[in-house]
């Protein structure tokens, strides 16, 4: 007996031993880019390849949310080590009984290792290097940086990783993620075993409800809400209606390329911080929109909206109207800084057959471009211009 307990005590040493904190995968990196308009809070459009994640330092984390996610998913986070025997004998009571409200035995940091190295192959082996590597996590890592980093991480619909781009996909962009409220954060925790069964956009067994009631009597039993909140808040908040935004559709579409295109071209290149504390140079248009970079640009709102309405107006054009198979552009510059308040490339470069942007991309004659030049300087010295 003594001789098999060493053999199983050498063999969980040399796994331990062997096994190395995990690193995070390409996906679990990738942060949403914001472009604005030069007033800097007004969004021009959004760019992250699919994978849509505002993260929050741990100083923004709503308390609200790490409240619900202990509550629900690891009521031990703060006492464990990384795993829990009392959660895996749980897990394994909730099979017997067919409860799976109990959760399945996984602590907040194994789920958070299983998040950034997207191994979720059913597999024994797995959840024996998942454990050591959640033992190794916790090690080196403080409590409220794996919470933290979990929040920001876990997918929850909508295309929504974290809960800084979830509070916008299920509340819409007007509530402050760092503002979650209880019920708000009752909700989206309650969601994470299947987000996108049980949005309630498309749920029809109720399940969001039964697991927003969970949460908040979880909430309830570790003294975090009280049951007075818990009556007076008995359904799921209201939840926006979901939009999948086409940031590159219509005449803007050209812009927010072009603003990709200069900064993936800055002389001197753009490093930026990844979320797993190392860095990166922005040299491609995957990693410009994904590197959670927030871009003001030089386009004026108002002139921008008045360039399309302008361009949209073929009546504007002399005489008959502008032909249909006229490719036409126009671009409005400061001359002060040289800055491009307005740019109008095209209709849209997702429905064009070229997509050529008129502005920056198409060619024309020189001799018919210089000719405003020409007659600009003509009305600036009319003496001068004089035969």
């Amino acid at each position: 007996m003594l001789l098999i307990v060493l053999v199983v005590a050498g063999v969980g040493a040399f796994a331990y031993a062997s096994t190395s904190v995990p690193t995070m995968k390409e996906d679990a990196l990738v942060a949403t880019t914001t472009v604005y308009y030069s007033d800097g809070t007004t969004v021009m459009g959004e760019l992250n390849n699919g994978i849509d994640r505002k993260p929050l330092t741990a100083e923004q984390m709503p308390q609200a949310a790490k409240d619900a996610a202990v509550a629900s998913e690891d009521r031990t986070f703060y006492e464990n080590k990384g795993v829990s025997v009392t959660g895996i004998g749980r897990a394994v009571w909730g099979v017997i009984t067919g409860n799976s409200d109990l959760g399945g035995g996984s602590t907040i940091t194994q789920q958070y290792v299983k998040n950034i190295t997207g191994n979720d192959q059913r597999a024994y082996t797995r959840k024996a290097t998942e454990a050591i590597q959640a033992l190794k996590v916790d090690q080196k890592y403080s409590k409220d940086q794996i919470l933290t980093s979990y929040l920001n991480t876990v997918y929850f619909g909508r295309g929504a990783y974290g809960i800084g781009a979830a509070t916008e996909a299920y509340f819409g962009p007007d509530v402050d993620p760092t503002q979650l409220t209880h019920e708000q954060a009752a909700f989206l925790i309650g969601i994470l075993p299947a987000p996108s069964a049980w949005d309630p956009a498309t749920d029809t067994g109720g399940n969001a409800q039964k697991r927003y009631t969970y949460v908040m009597g979880a909430l309830q039993g570790m003294g975090k809400i009280s049951a007075d909140e818990v009556a007076a808040n008995p359904t799921i908040p209201t939840i926006a209606e979901q939009l999948k935004p086409q940031w590159f559709q219509g005449p803007n579409g050209y812009v927010l390329q072009s603003v990709v295109d200069e900064v993936k071209g800055l002389d001197n290149g753009l490093t930026v911080a990844t979320l797993d504390g190392g860095s990166q140079r922005v040299t491609t248009s995957d990693q410009v929109a994904t590197s959670g970079l927030s871009i003001v640009s030089t386009i004026d709102a108002t002139k921008q909206q008045a360039a399309i309405d302008t361009m949209n107006d073929k009546n504007a054009y002399p005489t008959s109207g502008r032909p249909d198979t006229v490719r036409a552009g126009l671009v409005s510059i400061d001359p002060a800084t040289g800055g491009v308040v307005a740019m109008y490339g095209g209709p849209d470069p997702l429905g064009a057959t070229t997509g050529v942007n008129a502005i920056t991309q198409a060619s024309a004659q020189a001799g018919s471009t210089f000719k405003p030049i020409t007659l600009l300087a003509a009305l600036d010295d009319p003496a001068a211009a004089s035969p």
